[in-house]
């Protein structure tokens, strides 16, 4: 029998066997007896229950999970800590290190010592001893008490025992040191008469290479386009690519190795394809979409009046919840939702509101206008109309209500986990998960593991006892994030990416071990803090010390480098911007190349280039749209022109295709709903006041009544809206404090104006024609000033203002220079363009007025003429002799970008990413591919290789 280190190098040995047994022409052999130590034991116990007379105590013990055995600590912690625990300490945590120091007493030897002892100790000492007596009590026992009593059960035997389940002859493998409790295991072996021996290594590699790579992407950029060529010599080689730290590396390996290796996969209909290559690490369950919306439901029951509309937004988008057939109306349901419901809802509420709005899908789509809301143009995250034609989500609804019954049936319940276990599938399927769906093989593959996880919840009942539901799940939460899942594929790719300790032993044609850097190779130790330092340094326990990890490294690295005939060997020169130095163990190896970032072609020239890729394929310019048909109407305002200065991509496809980011749930009102109460509580200010004469006449207690006036009307109007989620008392009244101060501290900004003015437009609306192009336009105010000029205004909260691209080709900001020379405003009165201010911290005036006369702060002249010494270099004598220029600019440059959008320019094309901030179409932008794939060309360029 060989006694393996892992599961992984016992299924290697076994092939092996069995291609050594045909390639001798054997057609039938009993195939090689290859275990790891705990399913020996396991055996072993198992078979000596069966025959042993008298039977041993210790070995008929109920062996515990290591899910159990961590619920049983975390119980008897909690009681020893007392009711405040959960809230000061992190009890899983507590548990996870009291269940590793047994572990490492019972298989190492780590003795705790004479007294005096640290806090830590001493606490672990009573946790122990609690422990120990409730495993006595329930008669169970964990696998490393177990394996013990195995050992010492074997001492107190004369002569072997007879059965198949007993060798003649022990070979170990992969084994880099062993344990005390191994040696002991042996040794009784060896008195029993077994033969013991070491499976011999394979020969060293002939051939090793040691380099080094700027960063870690480049060195798994390396190593996948290493293993690129070694397949290409031949599709039957067996590689690998073994990394120390693989959990670190794991994302970053997957997708380089996709985007070299398969970049056909990405493509929605190869999405399920099976990659060709075999990542040992897998991912925790609960990352599992078709889990994650089990896990998503399971909340919703636990908490039905403490969710969060961002939750329950996810849950109605949720790929495997409800009917398929309903997802584009759920997703609209969502979309409604955020600007109707407050941040924090009950699951009664949503039901209710959704049941209320069934009758609205039926109805006609509404043709896309010009917002009524002050200035709504500028302001992301409309809410999104209603689709046309669309059933109601009558399913869906159905569901919402399942859900709330069951919440109801699982309110103030408490059950054993096991009873939960056998509740939660069918209260599940009633809810709707899985409803409608067929499963790929990965996704049945992690509904067992889901099943699996149910099944461990159900043996947690003498561990954790009664749960209410809100436990369970919780439990059930935790189990499926350290739960690793790792789907199964047919057949077993050639190239394997492995950790360091799984590739030992193991045998390939060639090897690239990566990520051996100082930092990460030796690990760094990481010493158990319930148990004395000292005493694990003395029994060299892992992870006790640098020393002890030093060793195991050097036993690994040695055996590593018996894996193949050639291996590459490689440590990035730097990590998350800090240096990096080599690990200490390569000292003795061939000096490294220091190599620089190969160059990547981005995946979509590989995929073409792929002999896999898709036989049919069309490249498609997108930097141009359809131009603009005459039936096209025209949305979004000054926002459109906005958007196509900054990116023309943008401009088509939020207003073109009117495509909206959903604004996330806040728990009070944000930025956008703010900024439209500021717009309504001034313009039934100045609806009331009227000129700047009478502002000036006002007492201070009339001007405060009006103020409390303006702001109370506006927030009336504001919550009378529908799908408006109502205020509290409590934050209205704050929200009407805020609105008067702002107001307040306004109005003294606009007493201080040098020029008598009175307000003769307030929300104006005015449709303006450019390029054919009809644009509607809302102006906030005109201000008529004493010599019957004009200025145009508007009001701004936000503090990011840009009026310097006025005089550049591309009007970013092109709101008010439209409203100045497109508007039906007397030709040659606007003296002005001004945006006003309105906010807490620096209110005040930006833009660009004619001559002093304009100036609505004769202190402060030269920061807004549009000729003074501050602009003259943005407005140049030469391009603008006089205001009249600078109008004339305006039209110009605004009737160019109006063409742009009738042409259908739709390019990606921006000066500065930040600009997008705002951008609600951002991810449809793509511009981290656009740079990787701008990137590749660039690299392709400078080295020369063809471009792409």
């Amino acid at each position: 029998m060989v006694l393996c280190a892992t599961t992984r190098l016992a299924t290697e040995l076994r092939q092996r066997h069995g291609q050594w047994q045909a390639a001798k022409g054997q057609r039938s052999w009993q195939a090689l007896d290859c275990r790891t130590l705990g399913q020996w034991l396991a055996a072993l116990r198992q078979q000596w229950l069966l025959r042993s007379t008298p039977p041993i105590p210790e070995l008929a013990r109920t062996p515990l999970s290591a899910w159990q055995e961590r619920e049983l600590w975390q119980r008897l912690i909690a009681q020893r800590l007392g009711p405040e625990a959960p809230y000061l300490f992190d009890l899983p945590a507590l548990a996870q290190s009291a269940q590793q120091a047994l572990a490492l007493q019972l298989v190492w030897d780590v003795e705790v010592g004479a007294p005096p002892l640290a806090a830590e100790a001493q606490q672990y000492l009573l946790w122990r001893s609690d422990f120990w007596a409730e495993c006595a009590a329930q008669g169970c026992a964990t696998t490393e008490q177990l394996d013990r009593a195995t050992v010492d059960a074997l001492a107190s035997l004369d002569q072997a025992p007879a059965g198949p389940g007993w060798p003649q002859r022990l070979l170990l493998a992969g084994f880099p040191r062993l344990s005390p409790l191994l040696q002991a295991l042996l040794q009784q072996l060896q008195r029993l008469g077994l033969q013991v021996q070491q499976l011999a290594d394979e020969p060293a590699a002939e051939r090793i290479e040691l380099r080094s790579y700027p960063d870690a992407a480049a060195e798994c950029l390396a190593a996948a386009q290493w293993a690129q060529a070694q397949l290409a010599l031949d599709a039957q080689r067996r590689i690998a690519i073994v990394a120390p730290d693989l959990r670190a590396l794991r994302l970053q390996l997957h997708d380089t190795l996709q985007d070299v290796l398969a970049p056909e996969l990405l493509h929605p209909q190869r999405a399920q394809a099976a990659p060709p290559f075999n990542l040992s690490l897998g991912a925790p369950l609960a990352e599992q979409a078709l889990v994650g919306g089990a896990l998503a439901l399971l909340q919703c029951l636990a908490r039905p009046d403490e969710l969060s509309l961002n939750d329950v937004g996810a849950l109605l988008r949720h790929p495997y919840w409800s009917a398929p057939d309903e997802a584009l109306v759920r997703a609209q349901l969502d979309a409604r939702l955020r600007s109707a419901l407050p941040a924090r809802v009950a699951l009664g509420q949503v039901l209710a509101w959704a049941t209320a709005q069934r009758g609205r899908w039926q109805g006609p789509d509404p043709a896309p206008s010009e917002p009524t809301q002050p200035n709504q143009l500028d302001q992301p995250n409309a809410p999104a109309p209603w689709p046309s034609a669309q059933p109601a989500p009558a399913l869906c609804l159905q569901h919402l209500q399942h859900l709330q019954q069951l919440a109801a049936r699982a309110a103030g319940q408490s059950h054993p986990p096991s009873h939960w276990a056998e509740l939660l599938p069918g209260w599940l399927e009633q809810a709707g998960w899985l409803h409608r769906r067929s499963l790929s093989s990965p996704e049945f593959q992690a509904l067992q593991a889901w099943q699996e996880a149910l099944a461990e919840l159900g043996r947690l009942d003498a561990c954790c006892g009664p749960l209410r539901l809100g436990g369970c799940v919780q439990r059930l939460q935790a189990l499926c994030r350290e739960r690793i899942f790792q789907p199964q594929s047919v057949g077993q790719p050639r190239l394997q990416v492995l950790g360091a300790l799984e590739a030992s032993g193991l045998r390939f044609d060639a090897v690239w071990v990566l990520g051996l850097h100082a930092a990460a190779w030796p690990p760094p130790p990481q010493p158990n803090p319930l148990l004395p330092y000292a005493a694990q340094r003395r029994a060299a326990s892992p992870n006790a010390s640098a020393a002890v990890q030093y060793a195991f490294a050097q036993q690994v690295q040695q055996r590593l480098l018996c894996t193949a005939p050639a291996l590459w060997l490689s440590w990035p020169r730097s990590a998350e911007a800090a240096p990096c130095q080599p690990s200490p163990l390569l000292a003795d190896l061939p000096s490294a190349s220091t190599c620089e970032a190969a160059p990547n072609p981005h995946w979509s020239a590989q995929a073409l280039r792929s002999g896999q890729a898709l036989a049919a394929h069309t490249t498609l310019d997108d930097a141009w749209a359809p131009p603009m048909s005459a039936e096209e109407a025209a949305r979004g305002g000054s926002a459109l022109l906005r958007a196509q200065a900054l990116c023309p991509a943008w401009a088509y496809y939020q207003y073109r295709l009117a495509a909206l980011g959903l604004p996330d749930a806040a728990e009070d009102l944000d930025a956008r709903q703010r900024g439209s109460l500021m717009h309504a509580a001034l313009a039934r200010l100045w609806q009331a006041l009227r000129d700047s004469t009478t502002l000036h006449d006002l007492s201070a207690a009339a001007c405060q009544a009006a103020i409390e006036q303006a702001c109370c009307g506006a927030l009336e109007d504001y919550l009378a809206k529908p799908d408006q989620p109502p205020l509290s008392a409590r934050r209205r009244a704050l929200e009407q404090r805020r609105l008067e101060r702002l107001l307040q501290r306004w109005l003294e900004i606009e007493r201080t104006r040098g020029s008598g003015f009175a307000v003769v437009g307030i929300e104006k609306n005015e449709t303006v024609e450019l390029c054919s192009l009809q644009l509607k336009l809302q102006i906030d105010r005109i201000d008529q000033l004493d010599d019957g000029r004009l200025l145009v205004i508007d009001y701004k909260s936000s503090p990011s203002i840009d009026t310097r691209n006025w005089s550049s080709q591309r009007l970013s900001e092109p709101q008010l220079p439209l409203y100045a020379t497109c508007a039906t405003l007397p030709p040659g009165q606007v003296a002005g363009a001004l945006f006003a201010k309105v906010r807490p911290a620096d209110p005040g005036w930006a833009g660009l007025v004619a001559d002093d006369a304009a100036h609505p702060q004769p202190s402060a002249q030269s920061t807004l003429r549009w000729d003074s010494s501050r602009n003259r270099a943005r407005y140049p004598p030469t391009r603008f002799p006089g205001w009249e220029a600078v109008l004339q600019h305006w039209r110009e440059r605004l009737q160019a970008l109006a063409a742009e959008v009738r042409a259908g320019d739709a390019a990606v094309r921006l000066a500065d990413p930040a600009q997008l901030r705002h951008c609600e179409v951002l991810p449809l932008l793509r511009l981290s591919e656009r740079r990787s794939q701008w990137l590749a060309l660039q690299a392709q360029a400078t080295a020369g290789a063809p471009m792409a």
